[in-house]
């Protein structure tokens, strides 16, 4: 299970990435070298100033070899100082493409791949339609989570969702605030995400507050004509010039950002094998949560940190190649009654005032939207 580090999660939001034509789905299937497979190519960057192009595998980076993309940021770290970068990437039929990079941000979403090693498949597909009857009535769906850090048992801070039908769209709002010590810090943060509600609900707008840095995100999609989407994002800290991105892409499978995953789960269905698939999205310093799905695993008992027991569903979120990327437990009524998010991040459902006692106040839910 990945660490639950917040930095990650907290510009996870900032781009949302749409699967690539063939050349990037036979690079999926069969690898052509060992490295970090470039899964996209934002607009305007430096990547795709330079030819790279999604299918390619970066393997070098300022002479070191890629076999992970810790090497890539170590590589990267190292190379800080200097004004041309050289590096190395492979095209599909072997081809070797060289080129010089400047420090810095490179513009790609990367996976890492290992020459003929396919990754495994998700589980096979069962058609899922979520079932958002329980909006219908205008009534929202909330939950409240105690948040806990390292055993499961030292409250941390909490966790709060509410999700409702507004207008034919699923508007969704989740804060998180934790003290994560000496590792992460005070975390706050806020953020609301609307979608079309349908069967596959798609992002179209979404807004990230964190109270702590006063730090704000804004994005919205663009359904352009010719079956493509456009993806646009604003963010801004005080007293900084506002910083604008935009990514074109095929007009596919749903985009679900990390958030809007955690939300769904409550609304798979209670059933063992279900299945939504999904495309990725990328954190800030460009690891992708790879090609995913939300698959209901079965019932299982869950132990809560004062040792009740409550038998709930299991549902994965799971990244190509198997890797599970959080746990949600749901109960027959739909709530999350836990999560967990490796790292010794664990949540489980409380009523408000449980769920906020004895957190710090500078981490109390906000009053602003």
């Amino acid at each position: 299970a990945m660490t639950r580090a917040v930095p990650v999660l907290l510009s996870t939001f900032l781009i949302v990435f749409a699967w690539a034509q063939a050349p990037l789905e036979s690079a999926l299937r069969d690898p052509p070298a060992t490295g970090g497979l470039v899964l996209r190519v934002e607009n305007g960057s430096q990547a795709a100033e330079r030819g790279i192009l999604a299918g390619d595998v970066l393997v070098s980076y300022d002479g070191a070899a890629l076999a992970d993309l810790d090497a890539l940021r170590a590589a990267m770290g190292a190379a800080s100082g200097k004004s041309a970068i050289p590096c190395v990437l492979i095209r599909k039929g072997d081809k070797r493409v060289e080129v010089e990079l400047a420090p810095g941000r490179i513009g790609v979403s990367l996976s890492p791949v290992v020459k003929g090693q396919s990754p495994s498949p998700l589980p096979p597909e069962t058609a899922v339609e979520f079932d958002f009857s329980s909006l219908d009535d205008g009534k929202p769906h909330e939950e409240w989570l105690g948040f806990y850090l390292g055993d499961s048992t030292t409250k941390a801070g909490y966790e709060h969702a509410v999700a409702r039908i507004a207008d034919g769209k699923l508007v969704v709002r989740r804060e998180v605030a934790f003290d994560g010590g000496d590792q992460f810090g005070l975390q706050h943060f806020d953020v609301t995400l609307t979608a079309v509600a349908g069967a596959r609900p798609i992002p179209v707008a979404l807004r990230f507050f964190t109270p702590l840095t006063r730090w704000v995100g804004e994005g919205e999609l663009v359904l352009r004509g010719g079956g493509t989407r456009i993806w646009r994002m604003t963010s801004q800290l005080p007293d900084q010039p506002a910083q604008k991105t935009e990514s074109v892409s095929p007009d596919r499978l749903p985009l679900v950002p990390t958030y809007l995953v955690e939300t769904l789960a409550a609304f798979m269905p209670r059933s063992e094998g279900a299945c939504f698939h999904f495309r990725p999205i990328e954190d800030g310093s460009g690891e992708l949560l790879f090609p995913s799905a939300l698959f209901v695993v079965g019932r299982e008992e869950v132990v809560f940190p004062d040792q009740t027991r409550l038998e709930a569903w299991r549902i994965e979120h799971r990244r190509l190649g198997g890797v599970v990327a959080g746990t949600f437990w749901v109960d027959a009524k739909g709530r999350k009654v836990a999560a967990d998010f490796g790292g010794g991040a664990r949540s489980y459902l409380s009523t408000k005032k449980a769920a906020l006692e004895g957190v710090r106040p500078e981490l109390q839910p906000q009053a602003d939207g």
